[in-house]
């Protein structure tokens, strides 16, 4: 058995007001069998909004009207009504609607266009899933802020443009995307060049300068007298190292103010031994190195000559066979 409906008839009072609208008739039902009635607005624009909407606006503290009563106005000239789009089957209206989203049109300017109750142009937007309520900016093509040029406005796959913009940077780089308002008050200068350039100007011009006590660690004609130094260091005091056991292990050490003073140990070097000498040839045999003189004893002044790998081969710790 078929339960039956009690409804309670609702009558449209014709000069009805409901905050800046004023009722001046109701329409037919749609499909959707809802009530919907015909409002004059206060600035003088007419709409069509769902009379029980209306009835409940007072209890939700809404203040109804056209839409001149938001903060954001849009502008309605060219969105005059038009009889003859809003007697369009609902299919084609749709259509119709979409069409107008994607051109940038707003709620407000669809709906006094159609002739639209409130809320079915928001109810399509979230269909499609482009709830952006307002037209998409385009900004200035070809103007150029610091070393970005704007080619373009960024789209992404939901239509939304998020306030950024395409641009192309003095370096080279293609279709750079950053917020339009970054790059008109110079927050954003570049793609990310202009930070790296001054990054490494830096580098260069301030803190390798004032970090260099020697110059010797690299690039330098003397590079040899600060490896042979590090190398030693380690030998004699890095556990780690592969010659610490014939080394640090046993008890081979630096001269103490040498240890932690590079430019020391090179002036004791070229003052004592002088320029490292060259070998008849390229054979390791005749190439030259520090030896010290007597190896039960450190890296210490009056210890030190150059001395050949073969030099150094019959000049090593006795071991008991």
């Amino acid at each position: 058995m078929e339960k039956k409906l009690n409804r309670r008839k609702i009558f449209v009072t014709i000069g009805e007001r409901f905050g800046k609208v004023v009722v001046v008739k109701e329409i037919e039902s749609r499909e959707d069998y809802k009530r919907y009635v015909e409002c004059l607005c206060d600035c003088g624009k007419t709409i069509v909004l769902q009379y029980n909407t209306l009835r409940k606006s007072g209890k939700l503290n809404r203040t109804p009207s056209c839409g001149c009563a938001k903060s954001r106005k849009s502008d309605l000239s060219g969105f005059e009504r038009d009889e003859t789009l809003m007697n369009l089957p609902n299919k084609e209206k749709r259509e119709l609607i979409i069409k107008m989203i994607d051109e940038g049109c707003s709620n407000v300017q669809i709906e006094s266009k159609l002739g639209l109750y409130r809320g079915k142009v928001t109810e399509i937007r979230q269909q499609i899933g482009l709830t952006l309520f307002k037209p998409l900016k385009e900004y200035p093509v070809g103007e150029k802020f610091n070393l970005l040029t704007i080619v373009g406005t960024y789209r992404s796959d939901d239509g939304k443009n998020y306030g950024k913009a395409i641009c192309n940077c003095d370096c080279g780089t293609k279709n750079f995307v950053a917020k339009y308002s970054s790059i008109r008050r110079g927050f954003t200068k570049s793609c990310g060049c202009h930070a790296r350039n001054v990054a490494k100007e830096m580098m260069f011009n301030i803190l390798i300068p004032n970090c260099t006590v020697h110059g010797d660690s690299r690039n330098s004609e003397q590079n040899y007298i600060y490896n042979i130094w590090v190398s030693a260091k380690q030998r004699c005091y890095n556990p780690n190292n592969k010659r610490y056991a014939t080394y640090g292990n046993l008890g081979i050490t630096m001269y103490e103010e040498w240890i932690n003073n590079y430019s020391l140990f090179k002036k004791y070097i070229l003052t004592n031994l002088g320029e490292r000498p060259k070998g008849k040839t390229t054979k390791k045999s005749d190439n030259y190195s520090i030896d010290r003189i007597d190896v039960t004893k450190g890296y210490e002044p009056g210890n030190l000559r150059w001395a050949t790998f073969v030099e150094q081969a019959n000049n090593k710790h006795r071991t008991k066979s």
